[in-house]
Parts: structure tokens; sequence; C-alpha cells
């Protein structure tokens, strides 16, 4: 991470989305020349495009929640997949002398799971403490517990919860889409702020990824 001097007092920042402005915001902005932390990518995103055109056009507050969601997971996609190489280089390549071809199976099953590279991104991989911040978990739970009851089991960790959204809506939107009118806009107006929330938290994942952990 590298640290730059940011001259503010000729900057005109005037956030057309009031979600991106916060109080850190403001204090560098009051500060003619505030410390401004500029963190590099994780080397194996550095060459991914499409994450520099996620950040620059696709996110903005005119898609709707599900075509936001697609752009979002995608990312998320990105990362799993780049973690899929480091795990199995980490567990398999680079222990293989000391496993047996059973236990090699079982940890490229286990390696394969969504689910478990997602879990692994998020409290492994990620060196942000982004629970800190962004509740997400306990919102999506909450979505769930009000509308879809029978999906909560005990696996309620955020990388469960989010893979289950993700099934919800790319497997089984269909079955939003035939309940009641007022239930249905009420289920799609939870997705929206959910989708609202996991904007940010894709985002503070990407720039805090950290695969040589």
């Amino acid at each position: 991470m590298a640290s730059i001097k940011l001259n503010t007092s000729n900057l005109d920042f005037n956030p057309p989305d009031i979600r991106y402005q916060s109080d850190a915001l403001n204090i560098l902005l009051q500060d003619n020349y505030s410390t401004l932390a500029v963190r590099k990518l994780d080397a194996l995103l550095q060459d991914e495009p499409y994450l520099n055109i996620y950040l620059k056009n696709l996110i903005n507050k005119d898609q709707n929640f599900f075509q936001k969601f697609i752009t979002l997971y995608q990312c998320l996609e990105i990362l799993i997949g780049k973690l899929l190489g480091v795990e199995l280089k980490n567990k398999i390549c680079n222990e293989s002398s000391s496993r047996t071809g059973y236990q090699i199976k079982n940890t490229v099953y286990e390696i394969s799971k969504e689910s478990y590279r997602i879990n692994k991104v998020l409290n492994h991989y990620c060196t942000y403490q982004f629970e800190s911040d962004y509740h997400i978990g306990a919102e999506i739970y909450a979505f769930f517990e009000k509308h879809f009851s029978e999906l909560i089991n005990s696996k309620s960790d955020l990388s469960n919860l989010l893979y289950e959204l993700r099934n919800q809506l790319v497997h089984n939107y269909r079955t939003i889409i035939h309940k009641e009118e007022n239930q249905r806009i009420l289920i799609q107006e939870d997705l929206k702020t959910l989708v609202n929330q996991l904007e940010f938290l894709v985002a503070e994942v990407i720039v805090s990824i950290d695969f040589s952990k």
C-alpha cells in the first residue's frame, strides 16, 4: 500500500449518489492536504479487464437489482476462480508427497465447491474485516427469515448466505415472479436494498484480496 498527498483545495467532488458520501471523505475534503492510502490490486487480478469495467461502468444506480446482482456475482466468480488455482497449488501441488490418493481426491472435491471458495475469499484471503462495517450477512439472513424461512439452515455464515441468495436469484427467481403482487413487490424492494449493500462489500473484497496469504 502506498500513501500520496492529495491537494483537495480545488477538488470539486459532488457524488450523484448519496451512498458514496462518507465521514472519511468529508474529512479528506476539509483538509487541503490530506493523505490518501492507495492499495494496489493483487497481482492475480491486475490483468482482469472485467474488474476495471465493473468499477468504472457496470455498477450504476440505473441498473435494476437483478442486473446488478449478476454483475456483482460475476466479480466474485472471478475471485473464486483465481482462488481455485491458488488452493490447488497450496494444498495439492505443494503437499502431494505427504498425501494419499484418497486425501488428494477429497481435497480436490472440497476445493471445487463454490460455497467453500466463497468462504475462503471472504474469511481468509480478504484482509478487510468488512463485517464490522457491512452487516450484509445479518441482512441476508433477515431476508430469508422474512420471505423464505424454509431455506434457513445451520450454515448461516455470510459465505453460505451469499451462495443461497445467488441460487435463489439465478435458479429460482421464477418463484418470486409467481407470488401475489403485494408480496412480490415487497420481496423485490428488500432485494434491491440487499444488492445495494452487496455492491460495497464486493468493492471492498476486490481491493482487499491478497492471494499470497
